[in-house]
C-alpha cells in the first residue's frame, strides 16, 4: 500500500504517536526504571472562532493550539505547584480510576474538597491508545 492515510489524532499527529509511549511503555520498568507516574490526558478540540483569536479559542487542542488550551494550562500550574500531587497524596488509590480509567492505578479527579485547586491530576483518555499501548510489547527488545 501507498499513500496518503488517515487515522485518529490531531490532524496532524496519529494518536498512537502522540500517547502510546505515555498509555504503555513509560508506565512500565524497562522505559521508566524510575518508576515516575505517567500521567495520559486528552483534551477535546472545542473551538471558537473569532476575529480577535483566530487561533481558535480556549478550548481549542488541536497541534499547536494544545499550547493555549485552558484546561491543559490548569492542569500544567496544578502540576508545577504541587497541588496536584498533594491532592494524589490524599486520594486513596486501591479501586479508584480516574476519569476514563486509569488501568494504571493513578490517582481518581476529584479529591476531597472537590474544587480544581484540590483535583488530582490523573488519566483522562478517550481515544482508543491505551488499546493500541496495551498490544506492544513493551518490556522485550
Amino acid at each position: 500500500d501507498s499513500g496518503v492515510q488517515l487515522t485518529d489524532g490531531d490532524g496532524t499527529v496519529p494518536v498512537l504517536s502522540l500517547g502510546a509511549l505515555c498509555a504503555g511503555g513509560w508506565r512500565g520498568r524497562r522505559l521508566n526504571p524510575g518508576g515516575s507516574r505517567v500521567v495520559v490526558r486528552e483534551y477535546p478540540h472545542e473551538p471558537v472562532y473569532t476575529l480577535k483569536d483566530p487561533r481558535g479559542g480556549p478550548g481549542a487542542s488541536t497541534h499547536v493550539e494544545i499550547l493555549g488550551n485552558d484546561g491543559l494550562l490548569a492542569d500544567l500550574l496544578k502540576i508545577a505547584s504541587g497541588a496536584a500531587s498533594e491532592a494524589a497524596a490524599r486520594e486513596p488509590k486501591e479501586g479508584k480510576k480516574g476519569r476514563g480509567g486509569d488501568g494504571g492505578g493513578a490517582a481518581a479527579e476529584g479529591a476531597e474538597g472537590g474544587g480544581p485547586a484540590d483535583e488530582a491530576v490523573g488519566d483522562r483518555i478517550v481515544s482508543r491508545v491505551r488499546e493500541m499501548a496495551a498490544a506492544i510489547d513493551w518490556e522485550s527488545d
